[in-house]
């Protein structure tokens, strides 16, 4: 079980923490070859992230301890999902699929009937993860020396449902 605290950014405790997990996951991220976020991702630049999307840093419960983080924005009818990251400790374990489907009931919420991710194109555990949660590949991006895919998922809208007089 998880709880998610959606951040301030005012909150600086909470922003030190999701400084520290991005910091852990994209140092091993390198290690492996894979680019991410720039290093260091800046505790500034996270506090500006607090101010035009919901960054979320997840207590898991269960493990007793902070497991992964990640920012979503609404626009134009899509969700829009950056920087989703798990301790690599927590890899395996399902917090990351969890967290999608948060993301997938706050698109119902906000009346998106699309997410989108982006990730570095050769992350194949990532391009993996999403594929397996439904998502598909619809445009790829070149970036300085690298290329990003974008991947859209359908979501799934509940019905309204009226009741007769």
């Amino acid at each position: 079980m998880e709880k998610r605290i959606l951040t301030r950014d005012t909150d600086y405790e909470v922003i030190n923490i999701i400084y520290r997990i991005l910091r852990k996951s994209s140092g091993e991220m390198m290690k492996k070859g894979l680019f991410c976020w720039m290093l260091p991702y800046s505790k500034r630049a996270i506090r500006k992230d607090c101010k035009d999307k919901v960054v979320v840093l997840v207590w898991d419960v269960d493990l007793d301890d902070f497991s992964s983080t990640f920012q979503m924005f609404a626009k134009n009818g899509v969700v829009y999902v950056r920087k989703m990251t798990t301790l690599p400790e927590y890899e395996g374990l399902g917090v990351a699929s969890r967290n999608m489907a948060y993301v997938e009931a706050y698109a119902q919420k906000m009346d998106c009937p699309s997410l989108h991710v982006e990730m570095f194109a050769r992350n194949k555990a990532a391009v993996a993860f999403y594929e397996h949660l439904g998502f598909k590949t619809i445009a790829t991006k070149q970036l300085w020396i690298f290329k990003t895919l974008v991947m859209e998922k359908a979501v799934v809208m509940e019905e309204c449902r009226v009741q007769q007089p």
